[in-house]
């Protein structure tokens, strides 16, 4: 179990960089699956991630996972869903055990993509703040992951 833990976190380091690469080029432009990309980048990506950072004590589920296709970035969706990972992570790294729970629904013409962990939760004024247009978060480290995250959802035309 050990091994195979090793070279799933060899795995997730080589794939993170590589796809981290590929984001910069801003004209790239796919179409792809969600359901498929969010499987296919758990296993290979944020499974190690989740394992690294949290010593196996996170559950990563899988829920309810709709095939929607997007068009856009695939590489930047990737990141924005790392981000939202290592948000998760983060807020339960106090926990003895967590749950990460990830999906996406199709409603209508949209796509509802959901990251729930059972951390603590963001006070409504931090939310508000977040929420905010603004390019940074008046130099708030932790915060510029979720700017890169709300700018992300802003290419793919959502809210």
């Amino acid at each position: 179990r050990h091994c195979l833990n090793c070279i799933r976190w060899i795995s997730g380091v080589y794939y993170r960089i590589h796809y981290f690469m590929e984001e910069n080029n801003n004209n790239l432009y796919e179409t792809f699956d969600v359901a498929e990309e969010l499987r296919d980048f758990i296993r290979n990506v944020v499974y190690s991630y989740v394992t690294e950072k949290s010593n196996a004590r996170i559950e990563i589920r899988l829920d309810r996972l709709d095939p929607a296709v997007l068009g856009g970035n695939r590489h930047r969706f990737r990141r924005m869903i790392f981000n939202l990972v290592m948000n998760a992570v983060d807020a339960m790294s106090h926990k003895k055990v967590g749950v990460l729970t990830i999906s996406d629904l199709v409603d209508g013409d949209s796509v509802i993509l959901r990251v729930r962990d059972i951390g603590a939760g963001i006070p409504t004024e931090k939310i508000e703040q977040l929420m905010t247009d603004k390019e940074s978060l008046d130099g708030e480290l932790n915060s510029l992951g979720f700017v890169f995250v709300r700018q992300t959802v802003a290419d793919f035309n959502g809210t």
